[in-house]
């Protein structure tokens, strides 16, 4: 986890924890463009307050991760399908691989979110880190499904 958001999580108080903000799976089931991302964290924020900013931005943020791992688990399966095709059409090899992906994209999200978190200063500056996480991730995860509609 990032030190923003473990600043966050520490500053929470002990007894909430069974109370933690949680974010409405429901609102963003159906959601397919990045109109709808932030929208459970808002809700989130405005049920528990704003001290609760980083908690319900990493409450979302885990929800597309498991939207995003979602996805990989089809395109894994369609990767021999995709590199059978490459081959065929004399794309460069080799085909970089859904890890590859995985692991650009990690180093990405987490440089340009220490970037963003780096121009606040107290607070502010974790919630602007786990607002960006929750961003990223969630066009990623929105991507990741369009790719498996794309075939």
């Amino acid at each position: 986890m990032r030190p923003g958001v473990l600043l966050l999580l520490a500053a929470w108080p002990a007894h909430a924890q069974e109370d933690m903000p949680s974010v409405d799976a429901a609102l963003l089931d159906a959601c397919r463009t990045e109109a709808c991302i932030g929208q459970a964290a808002r809700q989130c924020v405005d049920a528990a307050g704003a001290m609760a900013q980083g908690v319900c931005a990493g409450a979302e943020t885990a929800y597309w991760r498991a939207r995003a791992e979602g996805a990989l688990n089809v395109l894994r399966a369609q990767a021999p399908q995709v590199a059978a095709r490459a081959a065929r059409l004399g794309w460069p090899d080799p085909v970089p691989t859904l890890d590859a992906i995985e692991t650009g994209f990690a180093a990405y999200r987490d440089a340009a979110c220490a970037w963003r978190m780096a121009q606040w200063d107290g607070i502010h500056a974790g919630f602007e880190q786990a607002d960006c996480d929750l961003r990223l991730t969630a066009r990623h995860a929105l991507w990741l499904e369009e790719r498996t509609r794309s075939d």
